[in-house]
């Protein structure tokens, strides 16, 4: 889903979970061709982008029962796809266990973003 962080600003939820239960994530053709009709969609307005899964933990290989027969893209495929977008200017997501900023640099300075990677709250 889509929602409006502020003026200008728009996020774009991914589901980054692999439905047969194993800890790495990776996405399906459907979402992807999606999420680049968003990015299209809203090249007027900076957009960021929210998963649970980074770029190194999206490795799951294997079919996703959600979306039978679909390719699976790991988070190298993502990357490359996200530097295509030049109002793309960020991918959050909370699932390390440490704060973590990565730049990932595209052909031109615009085409680069920030891969935040947040850290859990111990429950403690």
């Amino acid at each position: 889903y889509t929602f409006t962080i502020a003026p200008g600003v728009r996020g774009i939820a991914m589901n980054t979970t692999n439905s047969l239960g194993i800890a790495d994530g990776s996405m399906g053709e459907k979402q992807l061709r999606w999420i680049e009709r968003q990015l299209t969609r809203y090249r007027d307005e900076l957009v960021l982008v929210f998963s649970h899964h980074t770029s190194t933990t999206m490795t799951a290989t294997l079919p996703n029962p959600e979306t039978p027969g679909e390719r699976q893209y790991l988070g190298a495929d993502l990357v490359a796809v996200l530097k295509r977008y030049p109002n793309l200017i960020a991918w959050v997501k909370v699932q390390k266990h440490k704060n973590e900023m990565i730049a990932r640099r595209g052909s031109t300075p615009k085409h680069s973003f920030r891969e935040i990677n947040t850290a859990m709250a111990d429950e403690r």
